[in-house]
């Protein structure tokens, strides 16, 4: 049995300055959340979790081991239930609640990505998971922060079994750090994995498969592993680290910061499998912080050893309540919005640790196993009863009212503008101008919702748009700002096929083709194996659009295109942070691109930011028309056109 002094050699002694570390982390998720425009890449916070993870479970684990020769299975699980499992069921219960409520507003995935959450495999879920495109404009998921949390418990269900495995297997060798061999090839081969995954899957996988962000956790376990030798050796516990160590930290946390600071949010190197590179700087910091110095005392100051500690419930319950305290129900922006959100994160965060997390942590509730799997087995019950009493969102209906027609509908002849003479009913007007309008759900959600109770009779709309579909079934794969590949969905047909249905089976003579396009570009696009994005190319694009054109005019019908008008800062939840310089490269290629092919056009710049303010008009996604606004925008829209094709 080992000594007193060889049991705490053999034992990683608490550092605050890794809380220190836990605390910048948590700072900028939080700060990125709070869409902090210099910390475009706060999201790399998580990574830094990942690693020191990896570092002290690893520790604890091979600590364990070089003391008594063995690995209590049971009290490590127990240990990190404790620890994890209370705090995160009481979210997703409050989440629920608030759903319940109306105090969040949920998509129609919410019921499984709260059972995904509660049996932590959300990232798969995410990775896997399809979502419609009506979800896809509507308020974030109050549970999306689960996804990192998932692959964390996957890490601490699966390596300590593993590392136990191969521990036994090493045991009847004396030979030091043949642990540090497997734990090396297993980093290695996630760092592959993580590479391979972007380049021959998605960037998407890159970001939430388990396997490729496993090389960011194994970079500190393998850290762990050298600083112990396996049972057996001669040296076992915590080794020395060179003094010469201290120096990696600054420099490694200076990179941190930039990088923090100047990567993009969903696109780029962190998205293309550089993560596990990002790991190793994380690696740099906590090596520096096992040497006493300048350096680790910074780091374990007070104010960021406290946020370190309450990282867990500050990650935990900030998101949720982002979205519940919002600009319209707090009454504030700006830096009050973001105080009123920090303290009232930092609160709930406080109360849950002392009222829940650390009596269960330090056994003082729930001392027993068997008490603990009682009550932890009835809060899945409670949290998965209250899920399944959330109502779910009615699919947005796409109906639309007169005068307004579908593409196979005939013309109502009550629309039809006449006048009574002697008894005699005769046209008297200029007929309606027919409008058939095309495009994705821009146009197709302003029809719907700028319809209702028109009566006008100049002007019949006929529906040719279709949410999600820019009639263009072969666009190369977009990505949206967390890196997520978009495709057209299934009932998409391309315009070739569309458009003489259109104009072949809508029971009247088109007049006009409206054409509400240019929303498809603002992304980033696949071309060529390579991420392009707006203001770099959009021949893409313009090369297809052409062809309609040609279309059109073969069939002698004349065109008008609405240039789009700037987003609105609510698309940044789609859209990368660049959005107003994306959609300011799209308008002019646009505005060039019908200029030179004399197409005649509508700007929507106006009417959707009158005086530059946009937010009004583009509703809460910062993309569509708020409904509110719908009819002066199609009212707009149809007077546009009919002076165009009709001027006076």
């Amino acid at each position: 049995m080992a000594t007193p002094e060889a049991s705490r050699r053999q034992t990683l002694a608490y550092q605050p300055a890794l809380d220190g570390v836990r605390g910048l982390a948590v700072a900028a998720v939080l700060g990125f959340h709070l869409e902090v425009s210099w910390l475009s890449g706060g999201y790399l916070g998580v990574s830094v979790f990942f690693t020191l993870s990896g570092f002290l479970i690893t520790s604890l684990l091979l600590g364990e081991h070089g003391r008594n020769g063995w690995v209590d299975l049971p009290g490590f699980y127990q240990r990190r239930a404790r620890r994890l499992v209370p705090a995160g069921l009481l979210t997703l219960g409050l989440i629920c609640v608030a759903a319940m409520t109306h105090l969040v507003q949920v998509k129609s995935t919410f019921r499984r990505d709260v059972f995904a959450s509660m049996f932590q495999v959300l990232n798969w879920v995410q990775l896997y998971g399809h979502q419609s495109y009506a979800d896809l404009f509507s308020a974030p998921s109050p549970v999306a922060h689960y996804w990192s949390l998932g692959i964390e418990e996957q890490f601490y269900v699966l390596w300590p079994l593993m590392l136990v495995v191969v521990l036994r297997l090493l045991a009847r060798f004396a030979v030091p750090h043949r642990v540090v061999w497997f734990v090396a090839v297993a980093w290695v081969a996630s760092c592959v994995s993580a590479f391979l995954s972007a380049r021959w899957w998605s960037t998407d996988a890159a970001y939430y498969a388990t396997w490729a962000r496993a090389a960011e956790v194994l970079g500190g376990a393998l850290l762990a592993a050298v600083m112990y030798a396996p049972a057996g050796a001669k040296r076992v516990g915590p080794r020395q680290v060179p003094q010469w160590c201290r120096y990696l930290g600054p420099p490694a946390l200076v990179v941190v910061a930039v990088l923090v600071v100047r990567t993009p949010a969903g696109r780029g190197w962190a998205f293309n499998g550089g993560l596990p590179l990002f790991a190793i700087l994380a690696v740099l910091i906590v090596i520096a912080l096992q040497v006493p110095g300048w350096f680790t005392k910074a780091l374990s100051a007070a104010p960021l050893v406290w946020l370190g500690q309450l990282s867990y419930g500050l990650y935990l319950f900030h998101w949720p309540l982002f979205l519940i305290l919002s600009k319209d129900r707090t009454h504030v922006d700006g830096w009050q919005l973001i105080v009123v959100r920090l303290a009232a994160t930092v609160a709930i965060a406080m109360l849950s640790s002392w009222v829940l997390e650390h009596p269960i942590r330090e056994r003082r509730m729930l001392r027993s196993g068997v008490r603990l799997t009682v009550a932890l087995t009835t809060a899945v019950a409670v949290v998965g009863a209250l899920a399944v009493t959330v109502a779910m969102p009615a699919a947005a209906s796409t109906a639309v009212a007169p005068p307004i027609i579908s593409a196979s509908t005939t013309v109502p002849p009550s629309t039809l503008p006449q006048s009574t003479v002697a008894g005699e009913t005769t046209t008297t007007l200029p007929p309606p101008l027919v409008m058939a309008v095309f495009g994705d759900s821009v146009p197709a959600w302003l029809l719907r919702d700028g319809s209702v109770g028109m009566t006008r009779t100049d002007a019949v709309l006929v529906t040719a748009a279709h949410e999600a579909c820019d009639a263009m079934i072969d666009t190369p794969a977009s990505r949206d700002k967390f890196g997520v590949e978009l495709h057209p969905p299934a009932d998409c047909e391309d315009w070739d096929t569309y458009y003489p249905k259109v104009l072949d089976q809508s029971g009247v003579h088109i007049d006009v083709a409206v054409l509400v396009l240019g929303m498809a570009p603002v992304l980033d696009h696949k071309i060529d194996g390579q991420w392009v994005h707006p203001c770099t190319s959009m021949d893409w694009y313009l090369q297809d659009v052409a062809k309609r054109l040609d279309f059109f005019r073969s069939r002698n019908v004349p065109v008008v295109w609405a240039l789009p008008g700037q987003l609105g800062q609510h698309s940044q939840f789609l859209v990368p942070d660049d959005y107003r310089e994306r959609m300011d490269c799209v308008r002019a290629g646009l505005a060039k691109f019908a200029a030179d092919h004399g197409v005649p056009t509508l700007d929507m710049q106006p009417v959707v930011c009158p005086d530059g303010d946009c937010e009004a008009v583009r509703g809460i996604d910062g993309v569509h028309v708020d409904p509110a606004a719908a009819p002066k925008v199609l009212n707009w829209l149809i007077d546009g056109v009919i002076a165009t094709i009709r001027p006076a």
